[in-house]
């Protein structure tokens, strides 16, 4: 099988698996227990705490969660925020984000989308002017997931500073941790969240970083874990093999890149070159971790099934809404019903190579053969 929806989850890395396995097996403690065991496992927590923090180079807390959605809830939900003032997110934020951002509204805030470009980036002209001072909220995505478009969070905190100065600024930084360059103390960021599944590590466990000052309501009453904010027994396998997957992945940043940019454009130069495809993804501003792009001949979902018939797995946009058929993404993008109805995304790896992706090039033009005979 060739794997190629690493924007959905990737496999768990060897070292992940070996740490989880350590945590399930002799080291299953409760971190909130008295003896020793216990503090040991409380003082990992803490260390991956503190490790999370000086990969990113954030100042602030860490409070762990069970993934991006629960994350990015946090901070749309628990922040506080003056009832009836502005929230403004992209008009192509993930779902965690954008059904959050409707149930505000629902609640009485008043809520702005602003729009993208065709490659999914944030239209800054856009925002700047629905900036002022009644705005609280913004949450703009870093990485966008479906594109792989890369906002620049740096010139959209300076524009919120600058406008809407009680804004508080969170992003969706799961498809940007481990993958691209990511800090905090120079983003100047409120609020980032991260998932761990997405760079190898297990899935069930998340975290949002908060930056120094920042008020988070609890939501989760009980022992008082996380700060008092998330009380729950912890999931210590996830958070410690979290830990450890982000550290790895800052570390092997370049050098992934560089291997991930070789796929990439391997894969992109074959869809400029050939009639039957566009490409939606930005090659030179994007993430080179994921390529969007629709066909003219085969709707989305059935060439989808045609590659993993051949043993090749993509995917047609983001797993987490792929049960709620809906245009949201592809109008932002621009899309024609035609180009809409033929989107594939690829998302790679590390442990992609290019081998994986002239197989996939040749299964494409073997579908194209077959599909054109059949419309003699």
């Amino acid at each position: 099988m060739i794997y190629l929806d690493n924007a959905a989850t990737t496999k768990c890395s060897e070292e992940t698996v070996s740490i989880v396995n350590s945590f399930l097996s002799t080291r299953f403690f409760n971190p909130s227990a008295q003896y020793k065991q216990s503090v040991l496992i409380r003082s990992e927590i803490d260390n991956s705490r503190n490790n999370i923090l000086k990969s990113l180079s954030g100042k602030g807390r860490i409070i762990f969660t069970s993934g991006g959605t629960e994350s990015d809830s946090i901070a749309l939900n628990n922040t506080k925020k003056k009832q009836g003032s502005k929230i403004i997110i992209s008009s192509n934020e993930h779902s965690a984000i954008y059904y959050s951002a409707l149930e505000l509204r629902n609640r009485g805030f008043k809520l702005e989308i602003c729009p993208t470009d065709n490659h999914g980036k944030l239209n800054l002209v856009e925002f700047e002017n629905l900036l002022d001072e009644s705005v609280s909220l913004i949450s703009i995505m870093h990485v966008n997931n479906e594109t792989g478009a890369v906002n620049d969070l740096k010139k959209i905190v300076t524009l919120a500073r600058s406008k809407a100065p009680l804004a508080l600024v969170h992003s969706d930084g799961v498809q940007a941790v481990g993958k691209i360059p990511v800090n905090l103390s120079d983003l100047d960021i409120e609020l980032y969240s991260l998932s761990a599944h997405k760079i190898g590590g297990m899935k069930g466990s998340g975290a949002l970083f908060i930056k120094e000052g920042i008020e988070i309501t609890p939501f989760l009453f009980g022992g008082g874990q996380e700060y008092g904010l998330r009380s729950s027994t912890e999931n210590v396998a996830g958070i410690v093999s979290f830990a450890r997957a982000i550290e790895s992945r800052v570390i092997d940043i370049k050098s992934n890149y560089k291997k991930i940019t070789s796929l990439f454009n391997i894969l992109y130069n074959y869809l400029v070159n050939n009639e039957y495809f566009k490409v939606i993804s930005d090659e030179i501003f994007g993430s080179k971790y994921i390529l969007l792009f629709t066909n003219k001949l085969i709707k989305g979902e059935i060439l989808q099934n045609l590659l993993e018939s051949k043993g090749i797995i993509v995917g047609t946009g983001s797993a987490c809404s792929s049960n709620n058929k809906t245009t949201r993404i592809t109008n932002a993008l621009k899309l024609s019903k035609t180009d809409s109805e033929g989107v594939i995304r690829v998302s790679f790896s590390i442990d992609n190579t290019e081998n994986e992706i002239y197989e996939m090039i040749s299964a494409l033009d073997g579908i194209i053969r077959e599909y054109k005979l059949l419309c003699l």
